[in-house]
């Protein structure tokens, strides 16, 4: 196979790792995959795995990307065990639970970003998004964490998801977050993650004009009182401001000519945007310079192959390892799983959303079925594909399969299925459910009387 080339030389151990050691979050916040995750049984991180990280010394880990990391109850060993590995770090977490307790441990480590998520700025808003969340003591802990790192260069951010609901507070927005001297406030746009009436109604897309009239404001108000805060746009867009304020802006970032101001970008940005030689889709090397690492140990590439996992391997020798490789040559050879990644288009190469793209408000799956939504009613007139199947977890004899609405049981001695494509009914010993919990009980009983039936040996 081809040896791998990065920008400076052979292929070297990535500069960031993510890292989610729960698949949980405490709060529900209405446009969040969480708040629409079926009721399953999530794995939780093995903190022991820690020292097997030992090689990225010098590399940064962003702890906390699709759930609450503050939920992990080892949450102070998994800081502290990284910290001690000479790892950088950056946190991003919705605040709710960052008692003294974790402060404290924050304190202790290299923390390089700490990012709130934080909707709107009014109390009533922020409720009505972050359900179960609440406004008054949220904002007590994410305030008492910037007093406490006063003293430090640790930057400090602030993502603020933009929907129809919040959009007027924009300028309030900035105002609060410079009053306390955040760094950045990262204005992100509201994906349609799922065909939710509230979801779809809280769209930016059918009001995208006022929204540009919004954010040239938002802007003007930002330079014009020399605020410290830098504002991220959600959308690129043709604006007047721009053109009169050219210097103020580099990219979809727009700053004052505050001294104090400072772009801090994500670690995304830092460490996946930007150029690989071996790359035919320009502007992503997350599988040359970056990893994740899931709950259950898994390492991945691009969001979304496996390639190894810590309960078996060193991050080395999954990083290096054959199957590492085996997909780093496939993404080469085929970069239209590339153009399609929601994680690109939304969190890495967020800088080319233009405005009046409608497929730029919908992830992938959802966005070929832009031109059939209903604003208004906040509905999708046209009848749309199921998710493909989806490895919920290994039980017993068995593999649960969830696809279309259903979980289904299907017996490892079946061999490898396509479950969207196969007359499961004629398949020996499957087991069909509605519910996770049903099928696994099922799965269960098979797997039990199954054991008791086999032939005890001689």
């Amino acid at each position: 196979m081809t040896t791998f080339f990065d920008m400076n030389g052979t292929l070297s151990l990535p500069n960031m790792i993510e890292i989610d050691p729960v698949e949980a979050c405490n709060i529900r916040c209405r446009m969040c995959h969480v708040s629409f995750m079926p009721p399953e049984k999530h794995p939780i991180f093995d903190v022991t795995l820690i020292p097997k990280l030992k090689a990225l010394k010098g590399s940064f880990a962003s702890v906390g990307s699709g759930f609450e990391p503050l939920l992990y109850k080892s949450f102070d060993r998994l800081m502290l065990g990284l910290n001690d590995l000479g790892i950088r770090m950056q946190l991003i977490t919705n605040g709710t639970l960052l008692d003294r307790s974790k402060l404290s441990t924050l304190l202790d480590c290299n923390m390089e970003i700490i990012n709130f998520s934080f909707d709107g700025i009014r109390q009533e808003t922020f409720e009505h998004i972050r359900r179960g969340a609440n406004y008054t003591e949220t904002l007590e802990n994410i305030l008492a964490a910037r007093t406490a790192f006063g003293a430090r260069e640790t930057a400090f951010l602030v993502n603020s998801t933009t929907m129809r609901c919040n959009l007027y507070e924009s300028i309030e927005i900035l105002d609060f977050w410079d009053r306390h001297e955040f760094d950045v406030v990262r204005f992100l746009p509201m994906v349609v993650r799922y065909p939710d009436q509230d979801l779809i109604r809280e769209s930016l897309y059918p009001v995208r004009d006022e929204m540009k009239k919004v954010f040239d404001k938002a802007a003007v108000h930002l330079i014009e009182n020399n605020l410290k805060t830098v504002m991220l746009l959600p959308y690129l867009y043709p604006s007047e401001i721009r053109e009169r304020f050219p210097n103020n802006y580099r990219g979809l970032y727009v700053r004052s000519n505050n001294s104090s101001s400072r772009s801090i970008l994500s670690l995304r940005e830092r460490y996946q945007l930007g150029e690989h030689p071996l790359m035919r889709f320009y502007d992503c090397r997350a599988a040359f310079n970056s990893a994740t690492i899931l709950a259950n140990g898994d390492v991945q590439l691009c969001y979304k192959y496996s390639v190894g996992n810590l309960n078996q391997d060193s991050f080395e020798d999954i990083w290096f390892g054959e199957e590492a490789n085996r997909i780093r040559h496939q993404i080469i050879s085929e970069s239209t799983d590339c153009a399609a990644c929601d994680c690109y288009r939304f969190g890495i190469a967020f800088h080319k959303l233009e405005a009046d793209c409608v497929e730029n408000y919908f992830t992938g799956e959802l966005g070929a079925y832009a031109s059939y939504v209903d604003f208004d009613k906040g509905v999708i007139q046209a009848k749309i594909a199921p998710r493909p199947p989806r490895l919920v977890l290994s039980e017993g004899e068995y593999n649960v399969v969830a696809y279309a609405d259903k979980y289904f049981g299907i017996p490892h001695c079946a061999g490898s299925l396509e479950v969207d494509k196969v007359d499961l009914s004629t398949i020996p010993n499957v087991i069909v459910e509605d519910t996770f919990t049903a099928v696994v009980a099922r799965v269960r009983q098979a797997s039990s009387r199954n054991l008791l039936m086999a032939p005890s040996e001689p």
